[in-house]
């Protein structure tokens, strides 16, 4: 399936910077922009996101949090429990009523990281993940690049929600 994401991915990476300004922690948005960019990636090509690039972003979350914002480390603990919980939950539920893999574990892993790293937040980083992802397959679809039953990686629209709500979150 080809896709329009590899043409808006630096629009995706720039826009939010230019928006909301650099973050606060220089080198863990470098880390942070790197990984996202590798894990979009990854999930694009083999519609999985590797543990071997989510776990550490999960640790890196709970380390940057606790390094510039301590007093809200437990904050951002309950969201990514409750942000886990739920999105487990729903795909659970899914699979179970479908018969369908609506959402990976992946994703819910990913999930889970950026709200360790941007604690209730979260909220934005999946709203603009689903409206992302809405308007990119609705373009895809439109210009027969893709048809409504192939699977689409949700990852990348993670990732480009985590960032954009990461570079307001720590601007």
């Amino acid at each position: 399936m080809r896709s329009l994401l590899p043409f808006l991915a630096p629009v995706g990476v720039i826009a939010p910077v230019w928006i909301f300004g650099w973050p606060e922690a220089p080198f863990a948005s470098l880390v942070l922009s790197g990984l996202l960019c590798y894990l979009a990636m990854f999930d694009q090509k083999h519609l999985r996101l590797p543990d071997h690039a989510t776990l550490p972003l999960a640790v890196l979350g709970v380390v940057v949090t606790w390094l510039y914002w301590a007093p809200l480390l437990p904050t951002h603990i309950g969201a990514a429990c409750v942000t886990v919980g739920t999105l487990w939950g729903v795909s659970v539920l899914w699979l179970r009523m479908r018969d369908v893999d609506a959402l990976g574990l992946g994703d819910v892993k990913l999930a889970g990281a950026a709200a360790l790293w941007v604690g209730p937040a979260i909220s934005f980083v999946v709203m603009i993940a689903a409206a992302s992802a809405l308007l990119i397959t609705i373009a895809n679809v439109g210009f027969g690049r893709a048809r409504l039953n192939d699977p689409i990686p949700f990852g990348p629209f993670l990732c480009f929600g985590f960032w954009a709500v990461w570079c307001w979150f720590a601007g």
